[in-house]
């Protein structure tokens, strides 16, 4: 066999096993994402009634005033050490009815304008909310 006829039949080959069937369908888009996503932009905007109704509806959900809401989400803002300009859902993974969303705030800002979040996410009768860290708004 030529080097060329070799190459085609292993590239044949190799495409046959790739083509294979697909073990890992598309996942269902199960509104994780867009709860997450909704809720750091709400952060990134100041807007607290907004984020406050992205809660987990259970009793993760702490029982605050939106005023105490709006004081925190301010306090926890300050810990970015700069002014967020967007919010990137990094990584989404589901459990069932639970959710881990890791998070990148950025912004433009001399020096480290970058702030890690990770956040908790739970299902209760379809709709998803976001368990806040429990450093929320502390100082």
């Amino acid at each position: 066999m030529t080097h060329l006829v070799r190459f085609a039949v292993l590239t044949l080959l190799t495409a046959g096993i790739g083509c294979g069937g697909n073990s890992d369908p598309t996942p269902t888009d199960t509104g994780a994402r867009g709860a997450v996503r909704s809720f750091a932009d709400a952060v990134v905007r100041r807007d607290w009634p907004a984020a406050q109704a992205l809660l987990a509806p259970d009793a993760a959900r702490p029982a605050w005033s939106p005023t105490e809401f709006a004081r925190r989400g301010e306090a926890y803002r300050q810990k970015f050490g700069f002014e967020p300009t967007a919010a990137h859902v990094r990584t989404l993974e589901e459990r069932g009815d639970e959710a881990t969303a890791r998070l990148d705030y950025s912004g433009n800002a001399t020096g480290r304008h970058h702030f890690k979040e990770t956040l908790t996410l739970r299902r209760r009768d379809g709709v998803w909310g976001v368990v806040v860290p429990a450093r929320f708004g502390q100082r």
